[in-house]
């Protein structure tokens, strides 16, 4: 039986998350990282199903790598990645087995 994890229409619908609501939430972002005067960094989005929070980061500057442990999401993800100009990290792992690159990140979204 194939999980919903593998089919990221199916996901997306199961996990509700409405794309209206991702400009205020990218802003919400940005002003945390403005108040501390942080203008670029490296970002790591957990679970990041199609990466919309990473891809709308990117274009403001800050590096992006994207963790998800579902291939069909990150395939998606690189697709509207390529679409857009955008160069991203990804890496397929659950968030508690995640192998990274060592170094820190400015912010988990």
């Amino acid at each position: 039986m194939t999980s919903l994890f593998g089919i990221p229409l199916l996901q997306n619908v199961a996990l509700f998350h409405d794309p209206d609501e991702l400009p205020a939430e990218v802003t919400s972002v940005r002003t945390l990282l403005a108040r501390r005067k942080v203008t670029h960094g490296h970002i790591l989005e957990l679970v990041c199903r199609t990466g919309p929070h990473g891809q709308a980061l990117f274009s403001f500057g800050h590096q992006t790598t994207r963790l998800d442990r579902s291939f069909a999401m990150l395939a998606e993800a690189r697709r509207h990645a390529s679409a857009g100009a955008v160069m991203l990290d990804m890496v397929q792992a659950g968030a508690c087995h995640a192998r990274l690159a060592s170094g820190w990140f400015l912010l988990l979204v």
